[in-house]
């Protein structure tokens, strides 16, 4: 598999081995911010903006591609994702804490409260989201974090809301910590990782009711030295990139076979997602984080909690446009 490296100087003591492949690396710096705990990346082809969170920070970013420049808004409580609406310039869908949200994207102010998950588990939170083509926001949960990456197993959740009906349906259980969600370029399967077992699952998926069947295990990344899977998103021709927490690498699998095809090193230990965007969605962004980070490995890795942008991509790999959340404002109250 190719395996990329980043191209800006290290200290002597960090620097990374040679590539197995020889290919010019494109790994940079788009924002360094010393996120707690950045997550949640969206490219918004509409402002040419990166939209991520810092979940522990209680905060949504927006960094200009061109300029690098980061604005941000506070929230009320810890954001796990956060979403343009489909024909809205001013409003998004949050996760805030275990509840769903419509806030104002200059401002932060909440304007309308549209779920509350997992009311037995009160100590839960989301940690991730995704819409799919349909607009609908799915969403997951994972239990109390008694210290940071040790959450109370199988109290989490994996919830899709339709905006179009204001419905919430449960759709997996038993969840430790929900991640990355993707689905394929036909619409016919959704892949989802909870980072608890270290499993990503591949389901069918039928694009019209959102149901989710047959479900399996596409890759257990147990001894595959890429780290603890995380976010994800998947290329224009389906195969599916994975953050590895613990891995200072974004990896490629085949969605067919499982097969690793690809990965890019970064100087960030704790990498946490990924998604596409820029010049006809030929670039990758990531985030990282630096929650629990010791100072010893903020030593070595100074760059944690650094957003990255990658502007070559390995297998030539493209995106394709994220999709927004969808609603029907006139049912609202």
């Amino acid at each position: 598999y190719l395996n990329i490296k980043p191209s800006f100087p290290l200290h002597p003591e960090h620097q990374l081995s040679e590539m197995s492949v020889g290919v010019s690396s494109a790994v940079e710096v788009l924002c360094n911010c010393q996120a707690i705990l950045a997550e949640g990346p969206f490219y918004d082809d509409h402002t040419n903006e990166l939209i991520w969170v810092d979940i522990l920070n209680k905060a949504v970013n927006f960094t200009n591609v061109d300029s690098k420049h980061t604005r941000s808004i506070s929230l009320p409580d810890s954001v796990g994702s956060a979403l343009p609406v489909e024909g809205s310039a001013s409003q998004m869908v949050a996760l805030i804490g275990r509840k769903v949200c419509i806030v104002d994207r200059q401002t932060g102010e909440m304007h309308h409260q549209l779920a509350v998950v997992d009311e037995g588990f009160p100590k839960n939170r989301m940690n991730d989201g995704k819409c799919d083509t349909r607009g609908r926001l799915w969403c997951g949960t994972m239990g109390y974090e008694k210290s940071p990456g040790e959450p109370v197993s199988s109290e989490g959740s994996l919830f899709c809301y339709d905006g179009a009906t204001r419905t919430l349906t449960q759709k997996v259980t038993d969840v430790c910590v929900s991640n990355g969600m993707a689905w394929d370029p036909d619409n016919t399967k959704m892949y989802y990782i909870d980072s608890g077992p270290r499993k990503l699952w591949s389901f069918d998926f039928e694009e019209a009711s959102g149901f989710l069947s047959n479900r399996r295990v596409l890759v257990d990344f147990h001894d595959k030295g890429v780290g603890i899977p995380d976010g994800m998103c998947t290329d224009s021709e389906g195969r599916l990139w994975v953050a590895g927490f613990f891995g200072s690498a974004v990896s490629c699998w085949d969605p067919c076979t499982g097969e690793m095809l690809a990965k890019i090193e970064f100087p960030a230990r704790r990498t946490t997602s990924c998604c596409f965007g820029g010049p006809d969605s030929r670039w990758m962004f990531v985030t990282t984080a630096r929650v629990g980070a010791g100072e010893e490995e903020l030593s070595k890795y100074p760059l944690s909690g650094a957003v990255f942008v990658v502007r070559e991509v390995p297998l030539g790999a493209r995106g394709v446009p994220l999709s927004r959340f969808k609603w029907a404002v006139n049912l609202m109250a």
